[in-house]
């Protein structure tokens, strides 16, 4: 988790480049809900990837 969104894309391409061809990726933003600061709630997806099957390159989309 970070909150800086082009370290987060970063980190997922990365992982993407080293992964099986066919491997998706999703990054997600989340805000903190209720009092506690321990739960976190799911406010959707920034960007997807994915590692191509036939090139190996990590695909943005």
């Amino acid at each position: 988790m970070t909150d800086d969104e082009d370290r987060a894309r970063r980190h997922v391409g990365d992982e993407l480049a080293d992964a099986p061809p066919g491997t998706r990726g999703v990054v997600r933003r989340v805000g903190l809900a209720g009092l506690s600061g321990r739960v976190y709630a799911d406010l959707g997806t920034v960007a997807t990837a994915r590692r191509d099957e036939s090139s190996g390159a990590v695909v943005w989309g």
